[in-house]
């Protein structure tokens, strides 16, 4: 089963989308080069849309969604992020840096509904 995780932020102080975009890209290359990551899709901008945007709670404006393989490859790609070891550290912590307020939701596909 494909196993996603769907996050949100916001542009820290200074920053440009372009910039968090690129380095979004770098560091999802780095990720599926070593089989960590299968993709994720371009950064998107909320559209606060008054009747189907019912998240009045979440303020992010920025999302994207990353997806693997299964679950065994994100939690492989967890670990390996928290290994703290370049280049993944780096590329990881120039993006997260980019960014404030972030939220993630996890979801599988097919997931088991009985």
């Amino acid at each position: 089963m494909t196993y996603h995780m769907f996050f949100g932020f916001n542009l820290s102080p200074g920053a440009d989308v372009r910039q968090a975009a690129r380095s979004l890209e770098n560091l999802t290359r780095h990720l599926v080069e070593i089989d960590l990551l299968q993709s994720v899709t371009p950064l998107q901008i909320r559209d606060r849309h008054p009747v189907l945007d019912t998240a009045n709670d979440m303020t992010q404006t920025y999302f994207a969604t990353m997806t693997f393989r299964d679950r065994a490859q994100a939690d492989a790609c967890v670990a390996h992020v928290y290994e703290w070891s370049d280049p993944t550290d780096h590329l990881h912590k120039g993006f997260i840096g980019l960014t404030t307020d972030q939220v993630f939701i996890c979801f599988e596909d097919q997931h088991r509904i009985s």
